[in-house]
């Protein structure tokens, strides 16, 4: 799960400044930071995101959050593409690299990320499968 520490709360705090979106949860990677932002607020952060990247020193995933669990789970690995092959236990399935890298990524990092998304904003598990073909 998120782990709400000083930190975190700095890095929402300067992004919220920066691109006067605010922010329902983040996530620090090493690597990213994987924001998302509340509905209505995507243009605000779009627009301000290269800003951002540069001050905060890190790549950044926005995403928007929606109550509609599958549209927001296909921003979350955009520009992938998959489907949800059984919508009440969560099984998203897709194929090819670019599906593997956003769904699963390096060392199942994204889809730890995803778990844990799904898990604090909806209550639901989520389990994703790779396609034969």
């Amino acid at each position: 799960m998120d782990i709400i520490n000083e930190k975190t709360m700095g890095l929402t705090t300067l992004f919220e400044n920066l691109t006067s979106a605010r922010v329902k949860s983040l996530i620090n990677d090493e690597e990213k930071l994987i924001i998302i932002i509340n509905k209505g607020d995507l243009k605000k952060a779009l627009k301000n995101k290269s800003n951002a990247e540069k001050v905060m020193k890190k790549r950044i995933q926005i995403i928007e959050f929606t109550s509609n669990i599958q549209k927001f789970i296909f921003s979350f690995i955009f520009p992938a593409k998959g489907k949800l092959i059984d919508e009440n236990k969560l099984i998203l399935e897709g194929k090819g690299r670019l599906f593997k890298e956003k769904a699963l990524g390096e060392k199942r990092k994204n889809l730890k990320y995803l778990q844990q998304t799904i898990k604090k904003h909806f209550n639901k598990e989520i389990e994703v499968r790779i396609a034969n073909g």
